[in-house]
């Protein structure tokens, strides 16, 4: 299985796709957390609320998620800033 790389350094969290051949890594503008252990990394928002980044469910993937939808649910919350680097399944 292919690991994402999890990168902090004065400029926050980064986070490198073993699907990336150019290793580049991508800078996580937000972040969310759930009671389940699942994580939701933006590395940007194709439109206003709508993100495309890491998803840590079952199985690490990359995929597009709503920020709408992730705020309904009450068991998942925004990760704060200053939380943002030490986030996530590593």
């Amino acid at each position: 299985m292919r690991k994402f790389e999890f990168i902090v350094n004065g400029k926050g969290l980064h986070i490198i796709s073993p699907y990336d051949d150019t290793r580049t890594p991508r800078r996580v503008l937000k972040g969310w957390e759930s009671f389940t252990g699942w994580y939701w990394f933006s590395f940007e928002e194709v439109e206003p609320g709508f993100h495309f980044g890491l998803v840590q469910g079952i199985e690490d993937e990359l995929g597009y998620f709503s920020e709408a939808e992730l705020n309904k649910i009450p068991t998942i919350w925004r990760i704060k800033k200053t939380d943002l680097p030490y986030a996530g399944r590593r």
